[in-house]
């Protein structure tokens, strides 16, 4: 399969990378990426090795390998070494409805037998209510915590 984004190295930054990725003074991603590119560098030794040999010799993901190709073909060795780590997007649990909903229950009086609302009786209470088809204590507990409240305790 051709690769997309091939990487070319010049022997000056081979060199560089050779004495990043040995440097313990460098932070862990910067190392790791530049062992990336040089495994990558189809100018090298090895010529280049594919993807899925790098991500299993290098302990990362084949779609890291890719992104590193990505980012080196795009803007070069500064655009790999400088670019910020990937966060994953990840869809919102709840609605803003779902969380106001949360929230009023929340605030409201504790099931009969109970002092307070406990994570677990919120999360089975929004079930039950259908605000929500399903949802666990820990997304209850991190919705709240934005809001820094605490379950109503019966007066």
């Amino acid at each position: 399969m051709v690769k997309k984004y091939v990487v070319k190295l010049s022997q000056a930054e081979r060199v560089r990378l050779t004495e990043l990725a040995a440097t313990a003074e460098t932070s862990v991603r910067s190392r790791r990426r530049a062992r990336l590119l040089l495994d990558t560098d189809t100018a090298g030794q090895a010529g280049g090795l594919n993807d899925q040999a790098i991500a299993l010799l290098r302990g990362v993901s084949v779609p890291t390998v890719a992104r590193v190709r990505q980012l080196f073909a795009v803007g070069g060795v500064e655009a790999v070494l400088a670019a910020p780590a990937v966060m994953r997007e990840r869809p919102a649990g709840m609605n803003p409805q779902q969380v106001a909903q949360l929230h009023a229950l929340a605030d409201s009086a504790p099931p009969t037998g109970s002092r307070r609302w406990s994570l677990r009786q919120l999360a089975e209470q929004m079930v039950a209510n259908e605000y929500i088809a399903a949802i666990s204590h820990e997304t209850v507990r991190r919705v709240l915590r934005k809001r820094a409240a605490k379950p109503a305790a019966n007066n």
